[in-house]
């Protein structure tokens, strides 16, 4: 909070930021042009230690199967869900039986950065069909190129005289 006159001698902003220490000399000066408001000014402390802000992914690829297999056989599930309904036996047994499962036996990976600049149907295989699109366009032009340059009949007869 101010507590310093910004209009006159009213006290009317208050600077907010979401961190306690995040901003330091706040200081009031004189108005900008014919306004009767003082300029507010104030140094942006810059945070010294970055979060990391990486999304982290499941990695199908490295999963160990087996374990999974392993730990959802064990789970009694006739017992943990008779007499329920179908959505207390979700909620209550077999979400977080696999949930745990899952913890144990997937591992998390990073998400590329590469992949977000990608539509998610633009795989591999629809890139190496453009690929050869384009060096099929670009053979092709290339002989056009080629075959253009012809002589004009009468050319070499008229150069002669």
């Amino acid at each position: 909070m101010l507590d310093m006159p910004t209009r006159s001698s009213a006290l009317l902003y208050l600077v907010l930021a979401n961190q306690e220490d995040l901003l330091d000399n706040i200081t009031t000066n004189g108005s900008l042009g014919y306004s009767d408001h003082n300029i507010v000014e104030f140094k942006i402390l810059p945070n010294t230690l970055k979060t990391s802000s990486r999304t982290k992914i499941l990695d199908f690829r490295r999963t160990d199967f087996n374990t999974l297999r392993a730990q959802l056989r064990g789970i009694p599930w006739e017992a943990s869900i008779d007499g329920k309904r179908a959505c207390g036996c979700w909620e209550l047994k077999f979400k977080n039986s696999l949930l745990e499962a899952q913890e144990q036996s997937i591992p998390y990976k990073g998400k590329g950065r590469r992949q977000n600049k990608r539509p998610p149907w633009l795989n591999n295989e629809i890139l190496g069909v453009l690929k050869s699109k384009k060096e099929a366009c670009y053979g092709y032009f290339n002989i056009i190129i080629i075959i253009l340059p012809i002589t004009p009949p009468g050319y070499a007869s008229a150069q002669k005289k």
